[in-house]
């Protein structure tokens, strides 16, 4: 399944970052799933909750949201390791979806506080930036993905 040296095809090269990635990306965006359902039942949140009408509809859009992007990163991995000719288009929606997604989020929580981070955004644009190009023009992607 891997590859090594410098023949082109198979999960090698920039390829296995992407596999590391997508093998504890469903740990990380669960572990936010959890996080945030947390804040919406925990006693502790209550009174926060209370006081900011719409952040509960904020934080259980984040769970949804994050929810389905763990069934999409099990997908993508379930395409990666199959070595479907359909993961390299189904990993640019993935990057721009998020870059989206990161955005709205942004926005929405620019209304809770002034304080709201680009960094996640600053972060998803770069990632997209450079794994959007690499999908679209790599000899590796286009001699690995070519199963139907």
């Amino acid at each position: 399944m891997f590859s090594s040296g410098s023949e082109l095809s198979g999960i090698g090269g920039w390829l296995v970052l992407v596999a590391l990635g997508l093998a504890v990306s469903p740990f990380m965006i669960a572990h936010s799933v959890y996080a945030d359902l947390h804040i919406l039942s925990g006693d502790r949140y209550q009174a926060g909750l209370a006081a900011n009408p719409g952040l509960a509809g904020m934080v259980l859009f984040e769970a949804v949201t994050n929810s389905m992007f763990v069934v999409a990163v099990l997908a993508l991995n379930y395409l990666l390791y199959q070595q479907k000719r359909a993961f390299p288009t189904a990993m640019v929606v993935y990057f721009a979806a998020q870059v989206v997604w990161v955005f709205v989020d942004h926005l929405m929580a620019m209304r809770y506080t002034a304080r709201s981070e680009w960094s996640p955004l600053l972060r998803a644009l770069i990632t997209a930036i450079i794994w959007i190009p690499y999908f679209r023009l790599s000899q590796r992607v286009q001699a690995t993905f070519t199963n139907d």
